[in-house]
């Protein structure tokens, strides 16, 4: 018995339709966009929706660099790469600076820097291959090496050479010098938590500690503006804080019975044994040399001020430095702030200007200096800040 046949005719693919909502206000969107036109006009509707595609976009492009750096075999090339894995970042360190590859904005493509430590830095070509921008910063490198020649061997230990003997007339000065006082009051805070920088991509970078503004202590001290002056002796990113009597004494007896008074009227010991402050100490200080005595103050075992210094020892640190001040004396001066010569940070130029600097706040200076240094200073501007110069106080 013969079978049916079939009519031959085969069935047509039902097309298969996805029917696609707003995210906002849930309305079918025939052209599959994810909000439909009303709400496109929307500003924060759109921006939000841009915000979460560039994010889409950032983490499917870093996977495919992450994955892009860890294939990368970097031994036959010419200098040394390390990778931060963290990050996603090569970096190479030199004498002269160091060089860094990162991704760009949204992980799309690769880009290469080039810092020296003279403050000058060279941003690359926009690469889409890792081995493309690290030729580029090769390249670069080899002529920044031509230029730039290696440092010279470090110098002998700082026991191996003459101390400085400073002048008779120097010495006499700061021996001699009439004094005059203030109240101080130094105080060491506990950190408030990480200082955070968000990065447009949406990393954040930890740049330093927080800490109370210097308002904020007077205002918790109980200690009026009008009467006393004060600030971060380091920055605004480290713990010491300085607070100085506005007036100024002209007998130490006299500087001492105030001392006692301001630190009893003021709420210091409050927050030590709150935890807010570390330690804290208070005296007087000479004006004219920055040399402290200090009277008392609080403290933990664990967390003590350092020993402080007597007077001729003071004196005899200003004396050594005004010595290379007045003769310029570059190695002897990096040698005295305990610098070595391959230091990164403090070249040539960078101890020129602390010593000019030092040269006009050093009351024994000549005239004949002072303008030597200005003219030099004038010269020589700098876009970035020194480091302090002044003698420590202890």
């Amino acid at each position: 018995m013969a079978s049916k046949r079939s009519s031959g005719r085969r069935s047509q693919p039902q097309e298969i339709i996805l029917k696609v909502s707003c995210g906002v206000c849930g309305v079918e969107v025939p052209d599959k966009h994810p909000l439909c036109e009303k709400c496109r006009e929307i500003p924060e509707y759109r921006d939000e929706l841009n915000r979460r595609i560039a994010k889409a976009q950032e983490i499917l492009f870093s996977s495919y660099r992450r994955q892009e750096s860890e294939k990368l075999d970097v031994s036959t090339r010419p200098i040394t790469w390390r990778y931060q894995a963290d990050e996603n970042r090569w970096e190479h360190e030199a004498y002269w600076g160091h060089a860094s590859i990162r991704i760009s904005i949204l992980s799309i493509a690769w880009c290469p820097w080039i810092h020296s430590y003279d403050g000058e830095s060279q941003q690359g070509p926009i690469c889409g291959e890792l081995t493309e921008a690290m030729d580029w910063a090769e390249e670069q490198i080899a002529v920044l090496e031509k230029s730039i020649p290696p440092p010279a061997e470090e110098e002998e230990d700082e026991e191996d050479i003459e101390p400085t003997v400073p002048p008779a007339h120097i010495a006499e000065f700061w021996a001699s010098v009439p004094a005059t006082y203030r109240v101080v009051i130094d105080l060491d805070y506990r950190s408030l938590g990480p200082e955070l920088l968000t990065l447009s991509t949406g990393k954040t970078l930890r740049v330093g500690d927080r800490f109370p503004s210097p308002e904020t202590v007077l205002k918790e001290l109980q200690l009026p503006p009008s009467e006393v002056t004060i600030e971060q002796l380091i920055g605004e990113h480290h713990s010491w804080f300085r607070i100085t009597s506005r007036v100024t004494y002209y007998q130490e007896a006299a500087a001492f019975v105030q001392a006692q008074q301001l630190w009893e009227r003021t709420t210091i010991l409050d927050r030590h044994r709150a935890g807010a402050v570390r330690r804290a100490r208070y005296g007087v200080a000479e004006v004219e040399t920055n040399y402290c005595v200090w009277i008392g103050g609080c403290e933990d075992p664990q967390d003590r001020w350092p020993r402080p210094q007597d007077r001729s020892e003071h004196l005899a640190f200003l004396a050594r430095r005004d010595t290379l001040l007045t003769t310029m004396n570059v190695d002897g001066f990096r040698r005295f702030l305990h610098v070595k010569r391959s230091d990164r940070l403090f070249n040539e130029t960078r101890i020129l200007r602390m010593m000019h600097e030092a040269r006009l706040e050093s009351l024994s200076m000549s005239s004949e200096a002072r303008a030597e240094s200005e003219a030099w200073l004038s010269a020589n501007p700098s876009s970035q800040p020194e480091p302090r110069t002044r003698p420590k106080r202890r």
